[in-house]
């Protein structure tokens, strides 16, 4: 009823040429521009400032409050944009350096850091709960609770995470490895391979490489969203050659 409620706010934002995503109470705008050139900057928030506003008053008269947060994105070898703030009405609406976005820290240069702290915070928090009464659950019944608490915090949007340093992605691999181990009873010594193994568990890395995989099979089977089925193209050669009867997709051009 809420997102029937608020439907009309996809009109109003079409009619400033911003891209949006909206879940529920949590309405993204967002848009691109040149990082060293001033006039892309000035029309980025010109363009937000206008349409925030009107969102802002569209708000006003339905009933419901704006709590806004502004999110400034860029490479780390790249000079801070001048976007300094964007400002509507008489309010001003400082870059925040990380922002939550449907359960997924962001932070400014997408290091993800932020993102893996909040999880190994939130899952250690679950795991000593966990352990408290561990002698009280059968096997099945702990690896039931952990799967329900820790694994899922360790699977959440953990696509996001792909090719990150090997140092970030240690620290999900130790929370898997003691949550295996307080479902199994092993002790910390024992190498956590055969552990990982009788639960059939993917170790992280593997996990994040599934998702993607997973992803990629529903796009191509027309299952996701299609702002994800936009992404994924197929790859058709030029001219008739093997690669093409390969079932290959087609690799985006990107700049490091």
């Amino acid at each position: 009823m809420f997102t029937m409620y608020i439907s009309p706010l996809g009109d109003l934002i079409r009619q400033h040429n911003v891209s949006y995503h909206m879940y529920a109470d949590d309405t993204q705008l967002y848009l691109s521009f040149r990082s060293n050139d001033h006039e892309s900057i000035e029309v980025a928030k010109s363009s937000i400032e206008q349409c925030v506003l009107v969102i802002k008053k569209w708000i006003a008269s339905n009933f419901l409050k704006l709590n806004d947060e502004l999110l400034v994105v860029h490479p780390k070898h790249i000079e801070t944009p001048s976007l300094h703030s964007i400002a509507v009405g008489d309010e001003v609406i400082n870059p925040s350096e990380c922002a939550r976005n449907i359960g997924v820290m962001l932070d400014q240069n997408l290091h993800m850091e932020q993102q893996i702290t909040t999880i190994c915070k939130s899952a250690f928090l679950h795991i000593r709960n966990i352990r408290k009464v561990r002698k009280y659950l059968p096997q099945h019944a702990a690896e039931t609770v952990v799967n329900a608490l820790v694994t899922s915090r360790l699977d959440n949007c953990n696509a996001l995470l792909l090719g990150l340093p090997k140092n970030l992605l240690q620290k999900l691999q130790y929370v898997q490895n003691i949550a295996a181990r307080l479902i199994m009873g092993t002790n910390k010594r024992d190498h956590i391979r055969p552990v990982l193994k009788k639960l059939h568990w993917l170790p992280i890395n593997n996990r994040i490489v599934f998702k993607i995989l997973l992803l990629t099979f529903k796009a191509r089977a027309k299952l996701a969203p299609q702002y994800i089925q936009n992404l994924i193209n197929d790859y058709t050669p030029q001219r008739n050659l093997r690669s093409g009867s390969k079932c290959l997709l087609e690799t985006p051009n990107y700049n490091l």
